[in-house]
């Protein structure tokens, strides 16, 4: 036991140390993450040594959290409307860039046999960088990233079948048995999860909330129940802890339970990435190093091209294609898994085992930065995609049309809430932008003039023609985003419409003070600014705070009504 806190402790100062390092030159940390598993692996410091199994362990508790959360993100209805787009560009994307990725591997040289195991590893992408890099950048909520974990979904059904059709297939089995077997057991473990969950949750929850403590405790056992149920029958842990979490999607709960969780993702998943780095072996690749550079330029720029093409032929913009498909741009971990299994069968050799775990490093570290900086990219390479552009996406019809507009307010949740209703006394037509699909719906239901859309997106705002309002007030606290917006105010030289941003830092309001922003908001110092100005017009006098109260407790239940939870 002593060995293993020993061995945690020099494995944790490396990790700070390493990650200290990447963060002056602004690298992001899962990078630093991997780097430090590298360092500390068999080829250089071998810190991790016999312990393994307990880092694995860790892992996988983490992997097991992270989708447990990315869960509790995804209500059922939203799965449902997102289902069959999952399901056509998940099961396309893998056949189109397998297909591809043979052909690139038969040209240079591949074995037949090797070749296949190989193009169907770069099929698949990492569910745990993809949802882990979302969840920093809270994009699991966008239809983006809700397409995406759909998609990565359907990859881990495929990976799956693919992992447990190595062993017939190495042995001339019975492969029509495997897959009726497969189907059959997951259809009963989805249908199970889903009766205990939506029948049982909603009333063991609500009798268990009086104690956060025991909250916390009874949804842990309940998302590592489900994972162990899944992994008995020859399933992934990740796909058992996604379905716990959905299951309970669509309880009040579910924003306490994920908070609390996250410093535990934080600590767990670490390791994994840690362990990942670790576990890369190179072996002797010298030879293979060019065909390893050219498949890792095929998966970070191809397989994102491929997502792009089948997004926008179901009626998708170009940029909502364009930031789910570079999500996708790294292989996954069971890519290595599904190589190594057929390494171990002898139908890969080792030296190309070893070379995919060279394209998984370079397409994990190349896929963290696309993503990291999508929106900078997506508006870098806007005029290269014009030929994915379609005219008619369909993502805008239900919300887009000849609505005309002369305020417009972009991010409705809690302070464009607030704003809206203080200005109702003002003249004229308002719009209301947001990128969030559920709150679209709730101010359709409420007749209130809408659209779908992020501010970032420059397709939006050139049909926005904000130019053309005479206020334009956004929410939105990304820096980026409202210099974009700004940009785009004062392209009419002839009307500039008044502009009111918000910063969550003063660095960001100055800087958007210089660029031309008539106010800017800052929401942490709001709450005392109203304060001072409620305590100094009411005074001592309790009749004035009975009244204010009245009305503060009324609107905090229509923000309950409305989904409104403290950030």
């Amino acid at each position: 036991m002593a060995e293993i806190i020993t061995q945690l402790g020099l494995l944790f100062v490396l990790v700070v140390a390493v990650s200290a390092t990447l963060r002056l030159f602004k690298q992001p940390l899962v990078i630093g993450y991997i780097v430090t598993g590298i360092i500390a692996g068999p080829n250089f410091l071998n810190l991790i040594g016999a312990n393994v199994d307990a880092l694995t362990y860790f892992a996988s508790l983490g992997v097991a959290i992270l989708l447990f959360i990315v869960g509790l993100n995804l209500n059922p209805h939203v799965i449902r409307q997102m289902g069959p787009v999952s399901l056509i560009t998940g099961g396309g994307q893998v056949v189109l860039t397998a297909a591809i990725g043979l052909a690139i591997l038969l040209g240079l040289g591949f074995p037949f046999l090797e070749s296949v195991y190989l193009a169907v590893a770069l099929g698949f992408s990492s569910t745990i960088i993809i949802t882990k890099l979302f969840s920093d950048k809270k994009s699991l909520d966008t239809l983006h990233g809700r397409i995406a974990i759909g998609v990565l979904i359907v990859q881990d059904l495929i990976a799956v079948l693919a992992l447990m059709l190595i062993a017939p297939l190495s042995q001339n089995g019975a492969l029509l048995d495997v897959l009726v077997k497969t189907v059959t057991q997951g259809g009963l473990l989805l249908l199970a999860t889903a009766a205990v969950g939506f029948l049982a949750l909603p009333h063991a929850t609500r009798a268990v909330s009086k104690s956060q403590e025991f909250l916390l405790l009874f949804s842990l056992g309940w998302c590592f129940s489900v994972s162990a149920a899944f992994s008995y029958f020859g399933f992934s842990v990740e796909i058992g802890a996604l379905l716990a979490g959905i299951t309970l999607a669509s309880s009040p709960y579910r924003v306490e339970v994920a908070s609390k969780l996250r410093p535990l993702r934080d600590f767990f998943i670490l390791t994994f990435f840690v362990l990942l780095g670790a576990q890369m072996a190179f072996g002797d690749v010298t030879a293979l190093i060019w065909p390893a550079a050219l498949l890792t330029l095929f998966i970070v720029v191809g397989k994102p091209l491929i997502v792009l093409a089948l997004l926008t032929f179901l009626g998708y913009t170009t940029r909502t294609a364009f930031l789910a498909g570079v999500a996708l741009a790294q292989i996954s971990e069971f890519s290595l898994i599904l190589v190594a299994a057929g390494a171990a069968v002898g139908h890969v050799r080792p030296e190309v085992s070893a070379m995919l775990t060279l394209v998984g490093l370079m397409s994990f570290a190349g896929s963290t930065y696309l993503i990291l900086y999508s929106e900078r990219i997506y508006r870098t390479v806007f005029p290269w995609l014009k030929a994915f552009k379609r005219r008619h996406a369909h993502e805008h019809e239900p919300d887009f049309g000849a609505q005309r507009f002369d305020m417009l307010l972009i991010g409705y949740d809690r302070i464009g809430y607030s704003l809206l209703h203080a200005s109702k006394k003002l003249k004229g037509q308002w719009l209301v932008v947001d990128f969030n699909p559920d709150i679209i719906r709730l101010l359709q239901e409420k007749k209130v003039p809408c659209l779908y859309g992020d501010a970032s997106d420059i397709d939006l705002l050139d049909d926005l023609n904000i130019k053309n309002a005479k206020l334009v007030v956004s929410t939105v606290p990304d820096p980026d985003v409202s210099l974009l917006i700004l940009e785009k105010s004062r392209e009419n030289q002839s009307h500039r419409p008044v502009i009111v941003m918000t910063a969550n830092r003063i660095q960001d309001a100055l800087k958007l003070y210089e660029n031309g922003a008539d106010y800017v908001l800052l929401p942490h110092f709001l709450g005392g600014a109203h304060a001072a100005t409620l305590i100094g017009a009411y005074k001592t006098s309790a009749s004035h705070y009975k009244a204010a109260r009245r009305k503060h407790i009324q609107s905090l239940r229509e923000r309950l009504d409305v989904g409104h939870e403290h950030p």
